[in-house]
């Protein structure tokens, strides 16, 4: 008998002894795996390997370990408000908190999901949480969170993690603290705003230059400019208190002015009768700042208040003759009174008197010229 035969019947008297074996019949292959086979080589395997590695066998060999853990999610309540990807995020923040199983970049992950300041608000909790667990937070993870925050316009929680120093230990500078106070001037300078919010977001420019100040940061004219214009063109008369002691301060503090500054406090003089304040101003900034054209402009409106016509004729006529580019990149521009406006309102007050017909003939004269 030859081997191969001796070899099949060997292995079919096997599977007729063996009911766990059976003679395959169309695979190619002799006998399907006995039964139990499997179950043994997981539970070898599970034996010589870590915690988390069997715990991945076990994901693999019971589908049903991946829907426990999403009923385990899901009880996780969302918090109100927040948008709908941060929401599911946040519940699995919550859920590697309470199983202490968070990767090293979980939270910079995290916070590519704040989409609002309502996010925000709950970000800074976990980020709390994240570092008080004792999880790594390094200067490239604040910056990221930092610059997440802005995109939603969070300014109030930029402003809460920078208070709370002990608890976030977010970066700080100062180019960091204007850019927020410029956010929150925009907050208190936009149009319609009332007299209440004006003063709220006001008080959070002046927190700002507080936590600036116990960071030691000395403030700069940048700084102080952009408090007193805030102040100012707020048009309330406690926001142009603010500006006035602020600029009191800046002044015996050796600053200069900026242009911002500068006209924000010629204008703001203007708008609440002080006109000899005004004119000082522009007297002592003008040798500073000669490329100024907007003191020429104001140096007209000043002039028209104390109607002294001849000397706005001599500041029109330098505003005229000033070669310098147009003011609209100091802040605060497009809350003056125009140059046609203010030239309108002076051949105005001209033509109400025939014997000033000279005068406004020089004035019309201006206008239809080069400038």
């Amino acid at each position: 008998m030859s081997t191969l035969l001796r070899s099949g019947r060997k292995a079919l008297s096997l599977a007729t002894r063996t009911p766990s074996l059976a003679l395959a019949t169309s695979r190619g292959s002799l006998f399907q795996i006995p039964r139990g086979f499997q179950t043994a080589v997981v539970a070898r395997t599970e034996a010589t390997v870590t915690a988390e590695k069997r715990k991945r066998v076990i994901q693999i060999f019971d589908p049903t370990t991946e829907l426990i853990e999403a009923s385990e999610i899901s009880k996780i309540a969302i918090p109100e408000g927040v948008s709908t990807a941060f929401g599911e995020h946040y519940r699995r923040m919550v859920m590697g908190f309470q199983k202490a199983d968070l990767a090293h970049n979980a939270l910079r992950v995290f916070s590519y999901q704040i989409a609002s300041p309502r996010d925000a608000e709950i970000f800074a909790t976990l980020l709390k949480q994240w570092r008080a667990t004792g999880h790594s937070f390094s200067k490239g993870d604040s910056l990221v969170v930092l610059e997440s925050l802005w995109n939603a316009g969070a300014y109030d929680t930029i402003l809460e993690l920078w208070c709370d120093r002990p608890s976030y230990n977010m970066v700080f500078g100062l180019d960091y603290a204007h850019r927020l106070m410029r956010s929150f001037q925009t907050e208190a300078l936009a149009k319609g705003v009332s007299e209440e919010a004006h003063i709220a977001a006001l008080d959070k420019l002046y927190k700002t230059f507080a936590v600036a100040l116990s960071y030691d940061y000395p403030p700069t004219s940048e700084t102080y400019a952009i408090l007193i214009s805030t102040g100012a063109y707020g048009r309330t008369s406690e926001g142009w208190r603010r500006s006035l002691v602020t600029a009191k301060e800046q002044i015996s503090l050796g600053l200069p002015f900026t242009p911002e500054s500068t006209i924000a406090l010629v204008d703001g003089y203007l708008k609440t009768g002080l006109t000899k304040e005004a004119a000082s101003l522009i007297t002592s900034e003008r040798k500073r700042l000669p490329a100024l054209r907007a003191l020429d402009l104001f140096q007209i409106q000043v002039a028209l208040a104390s109607q002294n016509y001849v000397q706005a004729i001599e500041a029109y006529t330098q505003l005229k003759a000033n070669d310098a580019p147009e003011d609209s990149a100091v802040f605060g521009s497009w809350l003056w009174e125009s140059e046609a406006q203010v030239v309108d309102k002076l051949i105005q007050a001209l033509a109400a008197d025939p014997a000033n017909e000279t005068m406004l003939k020089k004035v019309e004269s201006l206008r239809s010229g080069a400038r």
